[in-house]
């Protein structure tokens, strides 16, 4: 796949690749991601293979990215596959791995599956977009206005200069 925009190639790779690790912010807009952030680099971990960054007041362990230096402002973007909704009945080993809480604002059934937004601070453009097995989303009481908690997948998390 190549992305061209303006007559410049972006970033040339396999679809995969592109979706999952784009070059920068633009080319994961250009290619449908929804959830691109922007965060400050707090340290670095190369013993265990991670890079913390600083986003809404929570730490957030991310694949290794030693390129960007402590204190520099990144993109960041995760696919809706890395993001797992915590259960409310029984908490899991999962449940450690970058947890972040939120309102759900938008619960959107599709037969099979529901499409989810959930906002992690109010009044402000954080909204995780997501999707769950519909059987999910009922058992879990997924809701606009209901209260919500996931794991960001640190292997999903990829930096981008701003």
């Amino acid at each position: 796949m190549c992305i061209l925009h303006r007559g410049t190639t972006l970033q040339a790779d396999t679809p995969t690749a592109v979706r999952a690790r784009p070059a920068s912010p633009l080319v994961a807009r250009l290619v449908g991601v929804k959830n691109i952030f922007e965060a400050t680099v707090a340290g670095h971990d190369a013993a265990r293979g991670l890079t913390h960054i600083r986003w809404q007041g929570a730490t957030l362990e991310a694949a290794h990215a030693p390129q960007f230096a402590v204190g520099a402002r990144v993109a960041w973007s995760i696919p809706a596959s890395h993001i797992l909704m915590h259960r409310r009945d029984r908490p899991s080993r999962g449940e450690r791995e970058n947890p972040v809480a939120g309102e759900i604002v938008r619960c959107v059934r599709m037969g099979e599956m529901t499409a989810v937004s959930l906002r992690v601070v109010a009044g402000e453009r954080t909204d995780l977009v997501f999707t769950l097995p519909t059987h999910v989303a009922a058992r879990n009481g997924v809701a606009p206005g209901e209260t919500a908690r996931v794991s960001l997948l640190a292997d999903g998390i990829h930096l981008m200069s701003i």
